[in-house]
Formats: structure tokens, C-alpha cells, sequence
């Protein structure tokens, strides 16, 4: 416990020391921003800590076409999202291999993490190009509809909140993709929201074993417990659930664009902060479902993990087994 206390420790300060140091660099010499040592620390603290929070009234988006700024935002929001357990792993499988002692061999929780994370921002990169290059970033250049594409993607999967687009001027297309990717949302042990990137690897994984009629549920020559594939499935089953009742409240309540009110629902689960200009028109009611569902996504996930994570009781009847027919 005492050396998870201290990595989380050092690598909080570390990265949001670093991360303040290169955005004051950025921007010290911008006259559109009236405190750049300030606004630098602030905004690595909110990148790091996926909170989306800024000073600025247009967010962001004065940094859209800054390469360098754009980095250092998406670094810190990457390393926010992948958790402590994947950074203490890190670290101590970069010991050993300073020290020789064996060939790296990383935890499966970090591969999956990492890998899931990757595909993830990859896949968020190249369809936001794809269905934004006429639409939203067609008045930028070619460097910027990259640099708006990954922010935007990253922004989504690790459910910062951050933007440098106008959200409202997504195609529906892009708006269901960047549902998905909130929904997922970054790595257990980091801060920020969604069901977890390991959760939908297992999923995934116990998918892809069914379809190729294997017992056993394996990723990167590890075999997943069938407690640990039930549980993804449950928290998987639930947070649908929770959102699928949320927008159901949003509809009956409000007045405004379906799409629009679903974004919503799906934007407080995963605790991003996105909006598509639909929140401030909302009522009290409206309000108040979306601050119950922020809630239960802050909350619920990880109570449910505790609360699945714990042993159950030996039982002293067996039933017998009966088969059903799926699908």
C-alpha cells in the first residue's frame, strides 16, 4: 500500500509538474492569455486529472492549430487515463531491465490497458478524419485536421472533456463515435470515467473465444478467469442500463433533439463534461437526471467492481444444469 501511495504520489506531481512547465513555455508570451503561469498550471492539473475544467472562454480552441500545445494537453490527458497500476508496472518493469535481472515481461492488466487504449484512440483518430475531413475541420489545414482529430479522440476516450472543435457542429455519425469512446472511457486506477478500457478487452475477448468455439477466455497467452469475464459482463450490462434509463428520462422530460439528449446522457455517465449546447437549455428535471446519472457513473462502476470483487459464500446446494436456447 505504502508504495502504491508513492507512485501515485510521484507521478501525479511529476507529470502535472512537467506538463505546467511546458504549456508556461507555450504560452508566456501569448498576450490572449492574461496569467500564463497560472493558466499553465491549471490546465496540466485539469488534463492529468481528466477533469476538462479551463479558464478560457472558448476552451481550448485558440490552441487549435498549436502543434505543441496540443501534445503536451493530449500527453497529460493519455497519462491521466491509464491508471497508477499500469505506471507502477511500468516502473518497475524499467528497474529490472536496468538492472538485468530478467527480459521485461509486463502484467496483463498493462497490456491490456495499453493496447486497448491504443486501438481505441487509433481507431477514434482515423474515423473522425474520415467523417469530419468535410465537415467540421474542412476550414482547417492538413496539420490541423490531424491535430483536431486526435485531440478529439483522446479528449472522448479518456473522457477529459477538453475541446478545440465546436461539439454541436459533429455530424451524427461522429457523435454516435464519440459516445462510444466516453462510454469505454480510460483504464482502472486513473480518474477517468466510462466502464473501463480492460472491461471491454475481456468482453471482447470472451466474444472473440466463443466465436472460435474455445472453452477458455485467453489474451496474450493469459487465460481470463470466468469470474473475471462475468463481471465485465455484468458492469457492462449495468452501465447500459443506467444510460438506456437515463436517456428514457431525457426524452420523457425534455423537448430537445434526440441525438442531442442521448449525447448528454451518455457525456454524464462517463463524467466527460462534452456537450453538444443542449445542457443549459434543460430544466430542472432535465438537470437533475443528468447530476443522478454523473453520479452513478462516478460512483456506481466502481462500487459495482468492489461489490463483484467480493467473495461469495460457499453454497451447500448444487442445482442442476439445464440448457437454454441463445439467440
Amino acid at each position: 500500500m505504502r508504495g502504491q501511495v508513492k507512485t501515485i504520489v510521484a507521478v501525479t506531481f511529476a507529470a502535472e509538474a512537467l506538463g505546467a512547465l511546458a504549456l508556461w513555455l507555450r504560452w508566456r508570451e501569448r498576450a490572449d492569455i492574461e496569467a500564463p503561469i497560472l493558466a499553465a498550471v491549471f490546465h496540466a492539473v485539469s488534463a492529468f486529472c481528466t477533469a476538462g475544467f479551463s479558464l478560457l472562454a472558448d476552451g481550448l480552441a485558440r490552441f487549435r492549430a498549436d502543434g505543441a500545445s496540443n501534445a503536451i494537453v493530449v500527453a497529460l490527458m493519455l497519462l491521466g487515463s491509464l491508471g497508477f497500476p499500469v505506471f507502477q508496472d511500468l516502473g518497475r518493469e524499467a528497474r529490472s531491465l536496468a538492472a538485468r535481472q530478467r527480459p521485461p515481461r509486463l502484467a496483463l492488466h498493462t497490456r491490456l490497458a495499453l493496447v486497448t487504449t491504443g486501438v481505441l484512440v487509433a481507431a477514434g483518430l482515423v474515423a473522425a478524419l474520415g467523417l469530419e475531413w468535410r465537415g467540421v475541420l474542412a476550414p482547417l489545414t492538413l496539420p490541423g485536421h490531424l491535430l483536431a482529430a486526435v485531440f478529439l479522440a483522446v479528449t472522448a476516450q479518456s473522457t477529459t472533456g477538453f475541446n478545440t472543435v465546436d461539439t454541436g457542429a459533429l455530424g451524427p455519425a461522429t457523435l454516435w463515435l464519440v459516445m462510444v469512446l466516453m462510454f469505454v472511457g480510460g483504464s482502472p486506477g486513473s480518474t477517468a470515467g466510462g466502464v473501463k478500457t480492460t472491461t471491454l478487452a475481456t468482453v471482447v475477448a470472451s466474444v472473440w473465444a466463443t466465436l472460435r468455439g474455445r472453452a477458455r477466455v485467453e489474451a496474450f497467452r493469459r487465460t481470463l478467469s470466468d469470474e473475471q469475464v462475468t463481471k465485465a459482463l455484468a458492469l457492462i450490462g449495468i452501465s447500459l442500463a443506467t444510460v438506456a434509463v437515463a436517456i428514457l428520462a431525457l426524452l420523457a422530460t425534455q423537448t430537445g433533439d434526440a441525438l442531442a439528449l442521448t449525447f448528454e446522457a451518455v457525456s454524464a455517465f462517463g463524467t466527460v463534461g462534452l456537450s453538444t449546447g443542449l445542457t443549459p437549455t434543460l430544466d430542472a428535471w432535465g438537470k437533475l437526471v443528468l447530476v443522478a446519472v454523473m453520479f452513478v457513473g462516478r460512483v456506481g462502476p466502481i462500487t459495482l467492481g468492489f461489490a463483484l470483487a467480493a467473495r461469495a459464500r460457499p453454497t451447500r446446494v448444487v442445482y442442476p444444469s439445464e440448457k437454454i436456447m441463445i439467440g
